[in-house]
């Protein structure tokens, strides 16, 4: 089983924010989950699959940031501790 997270960006708001999804996938299988999660294009990390938040004083977002790299994180570990369930 593989996952990661998609930025859907046919679906950008006025601010520039584009909602994150969970993509699981496995063998002949595809699951989408939206999550209520958003980020702008330029502070996603594709490497890490986090948004990049950096505390500065231009960075309105940064608690929203901060709450939603918890979600993504608590996400991944539902989706790993439910594949070792199974």
């Amino acid at each position: 089983m593989k996952y990661y997270f998609e930025l859907r960006k046919d679906k950008i708001d006025k601010e520039g924010m584009v909602p994150i999804r969970l993509v699981v996938t496995a063998p002949k299988v595809r699951i989408r989950k939206n999550i209520s999660v958003k980020t702008k294009l330029d502070d996603w990390d594709a490497e890490i699959n986090q948004i990049r938040n950096i505390k500065r004083d231009d960075n309105e977002l940064y608690l929203d940031y901060k709450e939603y790299n918890a979600i993504l994180s608590n996400t991944i570990n539902k989706v790993v501790r439910d594949s070792k369930n199974s």
